[in-house]
Formats: structure tokens, C-alpha cells, sequence
């Protein structure tokens, strides 16, 4: 992705930032839904790697997946982010109001 992205930095290169950042695509119930997924490389991903890929992806409103300490995690539209944890075998949180303790 950083090849088809001017904009990005040169320090968000994979071999400086470690990670490798993709594009892709879903559709659920009709929809197509657009997502950048970012996977670890042989290090955990760094702090700054990791916010500028988060304040970039919510300041476009887009769907992301990310890698961080060898856990997945997602941000994004919720129908999009039930479907794709489903696809991946994860178990989908059901959407609860908080306990009082």
C-alpha cells in the first residue's frame, strides 16, 4: 500500500516500519465494505506505527485491522467488524448495556 499512497511517509515503508499494510474489500448483506488490514512484521508493531495508522484510517473513516503483540483487533464500521471477526473464526461480542456493580 505504501507504493499506491504518496501521501504516506517514507518512514511507514515496510522494511522501516516493519509492518506490512493492504488494502481489501467485504461484502456483507449487499454491502461492500472497504478495509486496510496492517500485519506485524518480525517485530511488534511500534507505538508511532500504530497511531498513524489509527488517526489515519478514523480521519477517512475507514475499516481497519490491526496486528499489535500477535493479537488481531478491529475498528471500523460494526456490521463490517462482526462479519470479518466471524470470517477469521473469532468469536463476535454481543452488544450488551454495562452491569452496575
Amino acid at each position: 500500500m505504501w507504493k499506491i499512497s504518496p501521501s504516506m511517509p517514507e518512514w511507514m515503508k515496510p522494511n522501516k516500519a516493519d509492518v506490512l499494510i493492504t488494502n481489501g474489500s467485504m461484502t456483507v448483506d449487499g454491502i461492500e465494505y472497504q478495509y486496510v488490514s496492517v500485519k506485524e512484521g518480525y517485530n511488534n508493531i511500534r507505538g508511532d506505527v500504530l497511531n498513524y495508522v489509527l488517526r489515519t484510517c478514523l480521519s477517512h473513516n475507514l475499516n481497519v485491522t490491526y496486528e499489535c503483540h500477535g493479537a488481531w483487533y478491529w475498528q471500523g464500521d460494526d456490521n463490517w467488524v462482526a462479519a470479518h471477526m466471524e470470517s477469521m473464526g473469532f468469536p463476535v461480542p454481543v452488544k450488551q448495556p454495562a452491569q452496575d456493580t
